[in-house]
């Protein structure tokens, strides 16, 4: 096997033992990989309701949380809090993923983190948001009413203000 490749295979596995939420108390635990394929799927069938280049959107959504495996995974109303902390997380993540992984990679990390004005990016942020919706309803469901009820409610204003974002790319 190419080294390259093995090399490339060893670093993304490590998404699968990293656990989303991980300063909050939690029911069932998710993990980053599981996420990220959550959210991969999601936006496979918001291809059918939303214009948007699929191939360039799935690319975005199996590695917009790639970053997180060198600084882990920080909750949104973390980085919401300390805009400064937010900075050092994408200046870290963009360097490792550039390091690691190349340019088109990092490139795809930057228009969905930083300019998330294209289609594709706000179409995987809706993918993200959704994924978290569904986490945390699953969480209600099994009587986590803590945390999660606010991250549910903060997520379901934020998919209403990409949804208004996205209204033009409507098919």
């Amino acid at each position: 096997m190419n080294k390259n490749l093995k090399s490339f295979i060893h670093e993304i596995y490590a998404l699968k033992s990293m656990h989303r939420y991980n300063n909050k108390p939690k029911i069932a635990v998710e993990n980053v990989a599981e996420h990220m394929y959550f959210t991969s799927v999601i936006t496979m069938k918001l291809n059918e309701f939303y214009k948007f280049d699929l191939l360039k959107a799935l690319q975005m959504a199996l590695i917009h949380d790639l970053g997180e495996i060198y600084v882990g995974d920080m909750t949104h109303d973390v980085k919401n809090k300390y805009p400064k902390l937010k900075e050092i997380l994408f200046t870290a993540e963009s360097s490792a993923i550039k390091e690691k992984f190349g340019e088109h990679y990092v490139e795809l990390f930057k228009e969905f983190e930083v300019d998330l004005k294209t289609p594709e990016a706000l179409v995987v942020e809706m993918a993200d948001v959704l994924s978290v919706i569904q986490y945390c309803h699953q969480e209600l469901l099994l009587g986590n009413k803590g945390y999660m009820q606010t991250v549910y409610d903060y997520s379901v204003k934020r998919l209403k203000a990409i949804e208004k974002k996205l209204k033009v790319n409507k098919k």
